[in-house]
């Protein structure tokens, strides 16, 4: 829970405003349109148009009134570049030492062939 408290106040109004909003979009507008269809005021295939896009637009609302301040809280975390600019540079050096291990082991490699040639050519 140590991430809601870093969400700044601003983020956490706008959030409760969009879920409120997607909660009118996907619960109370349709229930007013099944109540205008019910009282023949409106034609049920109009009724059923007006529902779904209700509940896309309310769905896509919540959707992103959720999503969108955990995203700002990710792109504010302080030393994560830093920290994988480090990683990355140990990685490096670590590969240039096992490359330099691989070149000595080569070398080794060759002269125990160089004397096994030898061994055999006598």
């Amino acid at each position: 829970m140590s991430w809601v408290k870093a969400l700044k106040a601003s983020s956490v109004v706008i959030g409760i405003i969009g879920i409120a909003a997607g909660l009118a979009l996907m619960v109370y507008l349709p229930y007013q349109v099944i109540e205008k269809v019910s009282a023949k005021q409106l034609d049920p295939v109009f009724g059923a148009v007006v529902i779904l896009l209700l509940l896309l637009a309310g769905g896509v609302l919540s959707f992103f009134t959720l999503v969108l301040p955990i995203l700002e809280f990710m792109g504010e975390e302080e030393g994560g570049e830093e920290e994988v600019e480090e990683k990355l540079t140990m990685y490096r050096a670590r590969q240039r030492a096992m490359l330099e291990e691989l070149d000595e082991i080569e070398r080794t490699l060759e002269e125990i062939r160089d004397i096994l040639k030898k061994g055999m050519g006598e």
